[in-house]
C-alpha cells in the first residue's frame, strides 16, 4: 500500500494490477469500503492510460495481458457496484465482442511459441474470460431488477413480462452456445487442469449458476402459495441451480488444484444454503434430503474458507440471520423487500436482526412446532468426534434440519 501511494499519481499497467490485488485482500479482510476505492482508482488508472487501446505494446504478450487486466477491472468493478449499491465506473463498457485469446493459445504464448499468432478481432468463442466477459452485464442487469422489484418501481408481473424474460433468454441463449470444450463436465475440467486453469473453468460456471439463482429467487415468495405451471418451473429452476452451485464448488474442493479460495464463493454459498432452506421448508421427503447434502457440503466448504478469509465469518454470520427469521416467519420469509435485496447482493452489507420491525411492521409468527417441517433449535447436540467433519450429520436422520443447520452455524461462527 506504501509503495502504491508513492505510485498514485503515476498510473500504469502495474498500478492497475496492484490495486485489484490490494482490493481482493482488503475485501477478504472485510475492509469493503477500501476495497471499493480501490477498484475505482484502478478504474481510473485504466481511463488515464487507455487500457483497453492495445495499439501501442509492442508484442502480443502485452497486448493480451492489457485486455485481461482490463477485462478484471470492469469484472470487479460490476460485482462491487453491486456490493455497495452503487453505480458502475464503467457503466458504459460493452464487452460482448472484446476481443482476448483463449487460454490454450494465451498459455502458449507465455512458452515462447506462437508468437506470431493472429491476434482475434472479436470475442474468443473458445476463452473461459472471454465467455465470463458476455455474462457480467447480465449480472448488473438482474442486480438492477431485484432493486426495482424490492424497492416497488415495477411489479412482479411487470418484471416477468419485460426483465425476467430478456434476462433469462440472455443467460440460456449463454449455456446453449458454449462450445462443447466449456460445457461443464469432468472431462472437460481435466483438460483445463493440464495447463493451469481448472479453477477458471469452474469459476465460469459457478458465477452461471449464481446469476441463474439470483434471477428465479423472488419466486421463491410465490410458492407454495402459487400453484401456476410458469410460477412453480421457476422456483424449480432456482433450487435446481442453487444444487449446481453446490455441485461445482464441491468439485473445486476435492480436486487440489482447483480450490475455489475466492472470498466471494463465501456469499455465492450462502445464498445458495437460503434456497436450500427453502427447499427443507416445502419440499417432499427426497428433495429435502438431497437439499440437506448441500447445505453441509456448502457448510464444510465455508469452514474451509475461514482459514483464509476472516469475511467468511460476516458472511456466516449473515445466513444465521436469515435461519433466525425462518424460525419466526410463516409466509413473508421470502418476499423481495430491501431487506433481502441486502442478503442476495450487498454481501458487506450488516444485516439488521430484526428485519420486519425494522421495516416498520411486525412478522407473522406462529409456535415452531406447527410446523412439521421444523423443530426446535439445539434439539440434538453435536457429539464432540463430530466437529471435525460435519459431513457424519448427512446419515444422522435423527437430527432434526433445523438442529442441523443450528448445529452447523454455531460450528462455523466458533
Amino acid at each position: 500500500m506504501e509503495l502504491l501511494q508513492q505510485n498514485m499519481i503515476r498510473p500504469s499497467l502495474v498500478t492497475v494490477q496492484t490495486c485489484i490485488l490490494l482490493s481482493q485482500y482488503l475485501g477478504g479482510e472485510g475492509n469493503f469500503k477500501a476495497k471499493h476505492i480501490y477498484i475505482g482508482v484502478a478504474m481510473l488508472h485504466c481511463q488515464v492510460i487507455h487500457l483497453w487501446d492495445v495499439t501501442g505494446q509492442p508484442d502480443v504478450i502485452s497486448r493480451e495481458i492489457c485486455r485481461r487486466t482490463w477485462l478484471s477491472v470492469v469484472i470487479a468493478d460490476r460485482w462491487s457496484a453491486a456490493d455497495m449499491s452503487t453505480s458502475c465506473t464503467a457503466s458504459g463498457t460493452h464487452l460482448d465482442n472484446f476481443p482476448i485469446l483463449d487460454e490454450g493459445q494465451f498459455v502458449g504464448l507465455g512458452c515462447g511459441t506462437d508468437c506470431h499468432i493472429e491476434e482475434p478481432s472479436r470475442l474468443s468463442e473458445q476463452g473461459l474470460w472471454a465467455q465470463m466477459a458476455k455474462t457480467i452485464n447480465t449480472f448488473r442487469s438482474i442486480n438492477h431488477t431485484l432493486f426495482l422489484l424490492s424497492s416497488g418501481q415495477i411489479s412482479m408481473a411487470a418484471a416477468e413480462e419485460t426483465n425476467m424474460v430478456v434476462l433469462a433468454r440472455q443467460l440460456d441463449s449463454w449455456a446453449d452456445d458454449l462450445p462443447p470444450r466449456l460445457i461443464f463436465t469432468m472431462e472437460n475440467l481435466e483438460y483445463f487442469k493440464a495447463f493451469g486453469f481448472g479453477k477458471t473453468f469452474l469459476a465460469m460456471h459457478i458465477g452461471y449458476h449464481h446469476f441463474q439463482q439470483l434471477l428465479y429467487f423472488p419466486y421463491l415468495d410465490s410458492y407454495p402459495r402459487s400453484t401456476t405451471r410458469q410460477h412453480v418451473a421457476y422456483v424449480e429452476l432456482c433450487k435446481k441451480n442453487a444444487m449446481q452451485v453446490s455441485t461445482v464448488a464441491r468439485i473445486a474442493f476435492q480436486e487440489s488444484s482447483c480450490n475455489l479460495l475466492y472470498y466471494i464463493i463465501g456469499h455465492i454459498l450462502v445464498v445458495s444454503s437460503s434456497i436450500h432452506l427453502h427447499t427443507l421448508l416445502f419440499s417432499d421427503l427426497h428433495e429435502a434430503d438431497e437439499a440437506r447434502g448441500h447445505l453441509v457440503s456448502n457448510f464444510e466448504i465455508l469452514m474451509r474458507l475461514k482459514n483464509y478469509w476472516p469475511v467468511i465469518d460476516v458472511s456466516v454470520g449473515r445466513l444465521r440471520t436469515f435461519q433466525d427469521n425462518c424460525r419466526k416467519m410463516r409466509d413473508d420469509l421470502f418476499v423481495l423487500d430491501n431487506w433481502m435485496v441486502k442478503f442476495l447482493m450487498e454481501h458487506s452489507t450488516e444485516l439488521d436482526p430484526e428485519r420486519w420491525i425494522a421495516g416498520g411492521r411486525a412478522p407473522e409468527q406462529r409456535p415452531v412446532a406447527d410446523n412439521p417441517k421444523l423443530s426446535e433449535f439445539g434439539a440434538v447436540a453435536l457429539e464432540d468426534n463430530a466437529l471435525g467433519s460435519l459431513s457424519a450429520l448427512v446419515g444422522g436422520k435423527s437430527l432434526s434440519n433445523d438442529a442441523l443447520i443450528e448445529n452447523a452455524l454455531s460450528w462455523l461462527l466458533a
